[in-house]
């Protein structure tokens, strides 16, 4: 009975054993590669075809012509070919937070194209990649590919030599689509997604050089882009970068600015008159494996805007048409630089005084809280702009009349009414009449605040610019109404 009893259990492990022998093969049928594509297609919102799986115990794994298609992404590749295990594959596969290429693994021919709204069409294309690995560490990673953008044709190449200790990174690209870099690096979050094409422009050359040993080293990286150009020496140490160097970048702005700086459409900045930006090395770290805003540290950071042309539309026309400085199509705005810092998830900037269309002159300081974009800034309306506006001319050169501005970058809030009442003050003293006659001489001898920060001098636009005067001083009542 006993031996009855174990030929049956005998017989039943014997079964399983073969069912669980051919489980890659069960999974490599028809009925379950419909039953992924499906399952694929549902989650991503996607189209999918897959010529042929084949998957084995030990290796190698196959997955042959692969296309995918969604509203913005169509791809293909010819192979996916992996001598890992099917059980390692399998955990490729479903997660790429600890990828574990146990094994020589190859992807041949992909070719990806993206077309998003508002964004050029890119394509990446006859991208091969050769992962190898030697004593179950990931040991090298080499791709290659090509990429078309508009009339620009490109191609890149990453090499990069990896285990628990030691990471050797060279990468160098020659005219990449920065929308493709964009959707990679920022294919979670909406809010960010176009800034580096904002920023950058259509295309890049770049060049990267890392070494890291122990979790520390230097990473070089060079750009020169349509639009900017930068050189960042850097250190990598424990999940945070620091500066080696200062750090100089250059930017020339255009209409796809407006996308990091919003209520100001940008037309250009001028050939010779970049935007700029030096920073310090000193007291500078941002955190790279674990970001938060609050760690970020920037001690010491310059911003030059340069010489702008934006379009005359949001608050610049406001301004423009209620300091009757007419209707022009673009606005021309000198600016000086303005030294910033970054600390606890504040931006703090300095006095940066700008000349709008070579009359209206204003300055602004303050700070702005990163996270919650709320402002807490001073808008100041200089001696010069009191005279072109008002005919105001009672005050001293270097006075400066401060307007509160609260609120946020989306919706700011500018306090004209202790402002308000001095300006009308003034204008009355100018004409002789009512309180400006009564109490002048006090108005004559008002001073500037103490918390207003001197200006930098020379401007850039003295000895360039001839200042319009206007032949009519505003009405103050009128003025105040834009705000």
């Amino acid at each position: 009975m006993k031996k009855k009893i174990y030929i049956i259990l005998l017989s039943v492990l014997i079964f399983l054993l073969i069912i669980f022998s051919f489980i890659p093969q069960i999974l490599s049928s028809i009925s379950f590669k419909k039953l992924i594509i499906k399952k694929i297609e549902k989650k991503f919102d996607s189209k999918i075809e897959i010529d042929n799986l084949n998957f084995s115990w030990f290796g190698p794994q196959k997955i042959l012509n692969i296309k995918y298609i969604d509203k913005n992404i169509n791809a293909s590749t010819e192979s996916i070919i992996s001598n890992m295990s099917f059980f390692s594959f399998y955990k490729a596969l479903k997660t790429t937070e600890k990828l574990p290429f146990l094994a020589h693994t190859k992807i041949n021919n992909l070719n990806i194209d993206l077309h998003f709204e508002d964004m050029p069409k890119v394509s990446f294309y006859n991208i091969y990649t050769d992962i190898k690995s030697q004593n179950n560490d990931f040991n090298i990673f080499e791709i290659t590919g090509k990429t078309t953008e508009d009339k620009f044709q490109g191609n890149f190449s990453i090499y990069m030599e990896m285990n628990r200790e030691i990471i050797n990174l060279k990468a160098n690209g020659l005219a990449i689509p920065t929308v493709g870099i964009d959707n990679i690096v920022f294919y979670k979050s909406k809010k960010l997604k176009g800034i580096i094409y904002a920023l950058l422009g259509s295309n890049m050359n770049i060049d990267i050089d890392a070494k890291i040993t122990n979790f520390k080293g230097p990473v070089n990286i060079n750009i020169i882009s349509s639009n900017a150009e930068a050189k960042l020496n850097l250190l990598y140490q424990d999940g945070n970068v620091s500066l080696v160097k200062p750090a100089f970048l250059q930017f020339h702005l255009n209409a796809n600015t407006k996308k990091i700086i919003k209520g100001i459409d940008f037309v250009k900045t001028y050939a010779n008159s970049p935007l700029s930006l030096q920073i310090s090395n000193h007291d500078f770290e941002i955190p790279v494996k674990k970001f938060l805003l609050n760690k970020v540290l920037i001690k010491n950071m310059i911003l030059d805007p340069g010489r702008l042309l934006v379009s005359n539309t949001g608050a610049i026309r406001s301004i423009m048409n209620f300091s009757k400085m007419g209707n022009p199509k673009e606005v021309q705005i000198w600016s000086t630089f303005v030294n910033t810092r970054v600390e606890d998830s504040i931006f703090y900037f300095d006095r940066i005084d700008l000349l709008i269309e070579n009359e209206l002159h204003l300055c602004f300081w303050g700070k702005i809280n990163l996270k919650t974009q709320a402002l807490n800034m001073n808008m100041g309306l200089t001696q010069d702009t009191l005279e072109t506006l008002f005919g105001i001319t009672s005050v001293a050169d270097d006075y400066v009349l401060k307007v509160p501005v609260k609120g946020t970058l989306d919706d700011p809030k500018v306090d004209m009414s202790k402002a308000a009442a001095k300006i009308l003050a003034l204008s009355a003293l100018e004409q002789g009449k009512g309180i400006g006659k009564i109490i002048g001489g006090v108005v004559s001898k008002m001073q500037n605040d103490s918390d207003i920060p001197p200006p930098k001098r020379p401007f850039p636009w003295e000895g360039k610019v001839l200042k319009k005067k206007k032949e009519t001083p505003l009405n103050p009542e009128n003025f105040f109404k834009i705000f």
